[in-house]
């Protein structure tokens, strides 16, 4: 590696962790933070404290989460070495970072259509790194260190096949797993490397077997510790509780909601790759001229009402008010983001059938990895995508759409300045529920100087209303007495209110919090956005308030 290619990447991790570092608890950090505390405080029990997450009480993290407790261990130790510090948390992240920085310019280097060229993959590492679902959501939460899970094993498979790049491969399967569980979608390509590289006559039958072992012991491993902790196997449980729901809907429904998944898949990617806006008219034009700009301008229509009918499918599925009042700019976008997409895709499987053994590597990264976010995650979210983004970009580098240097160039500053703008509003989003917490707290005491303060709201705002001395809400639980103030933030998940108890509230106060110029790129909107995507646009443009609190008094 060149003094230049080092600078830069280091130069990448430094950017990265300044917009991150001091970053205040968001989304499901809270989630995370709190398993870790528990863990620093019994070691022996991880799984087994209680944490107010879903439903209408405290229940216990295993019930909560379907992932092993190896993130949050690791997160547990930082505590026990340097406090409960957020600073210290985030440079945990950090680490990670760094690891998935130099696993993916390992890749793309390794990858590059021209080895002679360092700067493309140079350029892939940064589109990636630099997209909103990676610089805006370093957090303190599973996804960058499943990120260099995912990109540990690719690269141990670069090396088939080779007995020890087989047995390394395992190993990253493992440790992937132990990560998050939706990771299993990678037995498929460690099986079909494993018994090519069998028929090949370049492994045998005994490194294919340890090869499998690895991560099935691991899982075995994760199984025997949380029978010996609650009685049952954890992660089989919560999945057959997750699947539940499902069971009594028709098969034409739940065929409708797998195809609006994909549809809402395919709007994310290009919602998270903005520097396809530059490429693909680029390629477009240069590839086939007037007759691609036609068949652009009916694939946008097509694509318009795509968009529309996977939207309205899954939010039909989930109650959702569809569209409603929904700003112009935002159908726009979700227009815009699918055409991306459907180009993103269209290109990378284009290249895949008409390249060789890596390409089609890629492709199956990128089909494993689609799996995973359409049929194995909860909901469809930026985070869930990013571990198809480095696959689809390798493969349009190697498709050469990244050759002609101001192409590129304006390709790079477009995806980084969206992607660096998410990240900026999204550390203000965090910062605007550590600052109002206890600002709102203070006010309700001299408001209402005997009764106690309630907050409702989970994310990164239960921690700090819970930092800043507000009691929690339970639904059935919370005996709200005359004089108590209770505060409702409008744009986090919340436990419901009972019909009872909000039929003696009285709206004592509102506080909006305006937007600032630093805010248009949004990332969080009516509880929904990059950390779920209901209605697709894992960013918006909006100029509106950022947040509403509503402080209500228990007038009766």
């Amino acid at each position: 590696m060149s003094s230049r290619e080092r600078g830069l990447l280091f130069t990448l991790w430094l950017l990265a962790t300044a917009l991150n570092v001091a970053k205040p608890y968001h989304i499901d950090d809270t989630f995370y933070l709190e398993q870790a505390r528990w863990i620093a405080a019994h070691p022996d029990r991880p799984t087994s404290g209680l944490v107010f997450w879903e439903g209408e009480a405290p229940a216990p993290f295993h019930r909560v989460g379907n992932h092993a407790p190896l993130v949050p261990a690791l997160q547990a130790m930082v505590i026990a070495a340097f406090g409960d510090s957020s600073i210290a948390l985030h440079l945990l992240t950090s680490v990670f970072t760094a690891i998935a920085i130099l696993l993916l310019h390992t890749l793309a280097k390794r990858h590059a259509p021209r080895p002679d060229d360092e700067t493309v993959p140079l350029v892939v590492t940064a589109l990636v790194i630099l997209s909103p679902a990676f610089v805006a959501e370093q957090n303190v939460m599973l996804d960058v260190p499943l990120l260099c899970a995912w990109l540990a094993f690719f690269v141990a498979l670069d090396h088939m096949p080779r007995p020890s790049a087989c047995l390394a491969a395992g190993a990253a399967l493992a440790l992937a797993l132990l990560v998050k569980l939706g990771s299993v979608v990678l037995f498929v390509t460690l099986v079909i490397e494993a018994v090519r590289a069998w028929r090949a006559r370049s492994i045998s039958p005994v490194v294919v077997a340890l090869s499998l072992a690895i991560p099935i012991g691991a899982l075995g491993l994760w199984a025997l510790a949380s029978l010996e902790e609650v009685g049952e196997i954890s992660f089989l449980s919560r999945g057959l509780d997750a699947l539940s729901p499902t069971v009594d809907r028709s098969m034409l429904e739940s065929a409708g909601i797998g195809l609006g998944r994909s549809g809402l898949f395919v709007i994310v990617l290009g919602g998270i790759a903005p520097a396809l806006a530059v490429l693909l008219p680029f390629h477009l034009l240069s590839a086939r001229g007037p007759r691609a700009l036609a068949l652009a301008c009916g694939a946008i229509v097509v694509l318009s009402i795509g968009a529309r009918l996977a939207v309205s499918s899954v939010a039909h599925a989930h109650h959702l008010d569809a569209l409603a009042d929904e700003p112009l700019a935002h159908a726009v976008l979700r227009v815009i983001d699918l055409v991306l997409g459907a180009g993103m895709l269209a290109l990378a499987l284009s290249r895949a059938r008409s390249g060789d053994a890596i390409d089609r590597r890629l492709a199956l990264w990128l089909g494993v990895g689609a799996c995973a976010a359409i049929g194995l995650a909860p909901f469809l979210a930026a985070r869930h995508v990013l571990l198809v983004l480095a696959p689809a970009w390798l493969l349009l580098a190697r498709a050469e759409l990244l050759v002609v240097p101001r192409v590129r160039t304006a390709a790079l500053v477009l995806g980084s300045a969206i992607g660096i703008a998410a990240a900026i509003a999204d550390h203000r989003m965090a910062t605007v529920y550590a600052e109002q917490a206890p600002r709102l707290h203070d006010q309700a005491r001299r408001g209402a100087p005997t009764g106690r303060v309630y907050a409702v709201g989970h994310w990164g705002w239960q921690e700090h209303a819970r930092a800043a001395g507000l009691d929690t809400y339970l639904p059935g639980t919370t005996d709200l007495a005359i004089g108590d103030v209770l505060i409702e933030p409008e744009g986090v998940h919340a436990q419901r209110i009972l019909e009872a108890d909000r039929a003696r509230l009285e709206a004592l106060d509102t506080l909006d919090v305006d937007a600032g110029p630093l805010d248009l790129v949004r990332t969080l909107v009516d509880r929904e956005g990059l950390y779920v995507s209901w209605l697709g646009l894992p960013w918006s443009l909006r100029t509106d308030r950022v947040e509403r609190f509503v402080v209500h008094s228990v007038a009766r």
